[in-house]
């Protein structure tokens, strides 16, 4: 991997200016890190970065990305996804469900149980990827 471009002077992310000495920081922190969230905690506790409540919040993740979206670190990859609308809704690939046609009086006894195991878990996403109007989402 190559060294992303530096550029000069302070920049803005998140409602906070950036020194070149804190995109230095942040580029360092990012080659000596694993994982995205390290880095980002030790951002917030390097810079002492809090909001006006004196909460530590979501912007020191958003600010990091922001940098990287502008070239300007390179952060390790994801290890996980959070979806963030990338969930497909619709993930059934196997033949349309057949439509019943009938009455609920000509179905008998209906019977609800607490879904308990694995395996229920996943017939039970399965049903509502298939016949939930919206699909299955986590």
């Amino acid at each position: 991997m190559s060294a992303p471009p530096r550029r000069s002077g302070a920049l803005r992310y998140c409602g906070r200016d950036f020194s070149p000495a804190d995109l230095e920081l942040i580029s360092t922190l990012t080659t000596s890190l694993p994982t995205r969230a390290q880095i980002a905690g030790a951002l917030c506790a390097a810079l002492d970065w809090r909001r006006p409540d004196g909460a530590k919040g979501d912007e020191r993740r958003v600010a990091s990305l922001r940098v990287a979206a502008d070239g300007l670190i390179i952060l390790p990859p994801p290890r996980n996804t959070n979806g963030n609308g990338r969930v497909l809704r619709h993930r059934h690939g196997g033949p349309p469900a057949e439509l019943i046609h009938t009455t609920l009086g000509a179905l008998g006894a209906l019977r609800v149980s607490v879904v308990s195991t694995p395996i229920e878990s996943a017939h039970y996403n399965e049903l509502i990827t298939i016949h939930h109007y919206l699909g299955y989402t986590p």
